[in-house]
């Protein structure tokens, strides 16, 4: 469809390179813009919807939330196996420090 406003214009605009009216001319160039405007914006609309994101493909709140309830949850357990690793590292260390040398 753009280009159907593309081949107008051009056509407006040979016909005000044939014309001897000069309001003839003037109107045809006038046309001429216009249709050029309508099809860079028909261009430019068709360009953006076809980068939209399409509205059946979004999640609902119930799922939203659902995925955010397994995040935290993972994010805690990760938290707790963090603090559990810490917690033995310094049970270890503190084992090896009361240690008494090998007396060999």
């Amino acid at each position: 469809m753009p280009w159907l406003f593309f081949a107008l214009a051009l056509g407006a605009i040979l016909i005000a390179f044939k014309t001897f009216s000069i309001g003839v001319a003037a109107v045809c160039l006038l046309a001429a813009l216009g249709l050029s405007i309508a099809g860079a914006l028909n261009l430019a609309s068709a360009r953006i919807s076809n980068q939209s994101q399409n509205p059946a493909r979004m999640l609902d709140a119930k799922a939203l939330e659902a995925i955010r309830k397994r995040a935290a949850a993972d994010k805690a357990a990760a938290e707790a196996a963090m603090t559990d690793a810490s917690d033995a590292d310094a049970a270890s260390s503190t084992q090896m420090a009361g240690a008494e040398p090998n007396p060999r």
